[in-house]
Formats: structure tokens, sequence, C-alpha cells
């Protein structure tokens, strides 16, 4: 996100966070589900430990009603990521958002090239940027 909004932005970002259920996933009134295994559970929390350890800051919902069985991993977001941690570089597929910031378009690009191309080889992924108005300055 760009760093001029970053703040507001992950003060939306937060606010939408605290209000997602969590919960069985045939329920139609249920946000998100649960995680399919338990290695993968295992793995979300690694993630986001190493994502931390990395500089990460981590916020998670404090009020957020969590099912007590089954395999649940809260929303989580974490901010101020590199570009070169590993939750930048590597898909984590549970419900967390690592969010990086940007100065300039052109560094957008760069950092939507770089996460394509650490991720592409293992996972096929691609990046994308986009913008809400059209006029370049």
């Amino acid at each position: 996100m760009q760093e001029s909004v970053a703040e507001t932005l992950i003060g939306k970002v937060r606010e939408r966070m605290s209000t997602l259920r969590v919960g069985p996933p045939l329920d139609k009134a249920i946000d998100i589900g649960a995680i399919v295994a338990r290695v993968q559970l295992d793995r979300i929390q690694r993630l986001v430990q190493q994502g931390i350890a990395e500089g990460a800051t981590c916020w998670q919902p404090p009020s957020l009603a969590m099912p007590s069985r089954g395999l649940f991993f809260p929303p989580t977001l974490l901010s101020n990521v590199h570009p070169t941690s590993t939750v930048a570089q590597q898909e984590i597929f549970g419900p967390v958002l690592a969010a990086m910031t940007f100065r300039t378009p052109r560094e957008a690009v760069e950092l939507a090239i770089i996460r394509c191309m650490a991720s592409r080889p293992a996972f096929g992924a691609k990046a994308s940027t986009w913008r809400c108005t059209l006029p370049r300055n």
C-alpha cells in the first residue's frame, strides 16, 4: 500500500478484521472456515512467528470469538513487512495479510515483480498493482 495512506488503510483493515466470523465453513454466515489439516495450521503459525521475528508487527482482533473445536487460525495482519521477509516471499495459505508499503509507483511495480519472481517457481503465483485514480503526476 502507498506509504501516505498506510496508517488509514491499516486502520480500516483492522476494523473489518474485527467483524469477521470464524467457524464451520458450511455455515453461510461464516467468513473464515477451518484450516484443512494440522500440518497447515502449524505452518501458518510458524510463518507468522517467523514474520514477527523478521520485524513484522502482528495484529489479531482482540475480542474475536474462536471455535473451541477444529483447526482455526484468527485473521491476522502483519504490517511493516520487509520485501525480503519470509512472509513476503512465501504463500501462507491462511487468513494472514502481509502488508508492505511503497513510496512511488515505480517502487510498487518493483515490489510486485520481486514478489512474483520469489513465489512463481513453487506456486505459479502472479502479482499485480492497481490504483483508484488514472491521472499520473
